[in-house]
């Protein structure tokens, strides 16, 4: 059984997830799903309600968002 289980291992891929927070800027956490995101923020926020979006993103977004910031855009501008 315990081997079984460790096969299944590959099938836990961590996504990205853009993270909007309410006083906060946008952030990106990588996890497995978004309900693991939010049970991860509860934690750590004294309210819950604090978070407003979170949305699955691909590489891609992420790393044009971090281009983006480095020249001194934003997002929105863009």
């Amino acid at each position: 059984m315990k081997k079984f289980k460790e096969s299944l291992d590959f099938l836990k891929e961590e996504s990205n997830y853009k993270v909007e927070i309410e006083g906060l800027p946008t952030m990106f956490i990588s996890a497995s799903s978004p309900s693991e995101v939010r049970m991860n923020l509860r934690r750590l926020l004294k309210k819950g309600d604090m978070i407003k979006n979170i949305e699955r993103v691909i590489d891609q977004d992420v790393r044009k968002h971090f281009r983006l910031k480095a020249q001194g855009k934003d997002v929105e501008e863009v």
